[in-house]
């Protein structure tokens, strides 16, 4: 809102225990004519634990400049930062699965106490890089000494497809006195929901697409490919 983007122009989403008691209300005050109801809604948070990559971070600090620093020795350092990484994984049971690990260190130049964090990948450009991303942090450089802060390494477990828990997808549409437009397929049934002034409202359900759902299934899809739990669609 602050942004100035219309909100009937996107969905309302709804999670949570006691979500779907005030979606139609909330949805109705911000003019949105959409509602996305997941069918885990009320168990969102544990789910998304249970599907959530297992991650350990370790970091040692260095407090050092970097023309100072040799790469063979910062190498050493975040290899040793791996492998406790790593064990600590393995101790969990989790060394079945597949691991990776990022190095990243954290730079700031002498004298100042703000650090950014960058990943650790030629060395040499590294000043470089450290200059141009505080550039575009502050709008300004120091022309002062670099000072490498702390060394970090993150380590993630995670199984290469989780399996997809959710039940299969009930998807309906319905139609308000907000929408301006009717549902153009035909109406399956009805439900009455709470609205604005202590009010009761029916409202018509109608059977979406499958080819909206394909599409609406893919634009849940995260980065790496791995698709969200499918979900309801009411569209108000």
């Amino acid at each position: 809102m602050q942004k100035g983007y219309p909100l009937a122009d996107y969905a309302l989403c709804c999670y949570g225990a006691a979500g779907a008691q005030h979606a139609c209300l909330l949805a109705e005050r911000l003019g949105m004519r959409r509602i996305l109801l997941h069918p885990l809604a009320g168990v969102l948070s544990a789910y998304g634990i249970g599907l959530a990559d297992f991650r350990v971070l370790k970091q040692a600090a260095v407090e050092r400049l970097w023309q100072e620093t040799d790469a063979d020795e910062l190498h050493r350092r975040f290899a040793e930062l791996e492998q406790a990484a790593r064990r600590e994984l393995a101790e969990q049971g989790l060394d079945r699965l597949p691991i990776s690990s990022r190095w990243s260190l954290a730079l700031r130049y002498q004298g100042s106490d703000t650090a950014l964090t960058l990943a650790y990948a030629d060395p040499a450009a590294l000043p470089e890089r450290f200059a141009s991303a505080y550039r575009r942090q502050f709008g300004f450089c120091y022309q002062r000494p670099v000072v490498i802060a702390s060394l970090q390494v993150e380590s993630v477990a995670c199984d290469a497809q989780p399996p997809d828990m959710a039940p299969a997808p009930q998807v309906a549409v319905a139609a308000s006195r907000n929408a301006g437009r009717v549902c153009s397929a035909a109406a399956a049934g009805s439900m009455r929901r709470y609205t604005a002034g202590n009010n009761w409202a029916s409202a018509k359900l109608c059977p979406v697409r499958p080819s909206c759902w394909s599409r609406l299934r893919q634009s849940w899809s995260n980065p790496a490919g791995r698709p969200v739990c499918k979900a309801t669609a009411i569209c108000c």
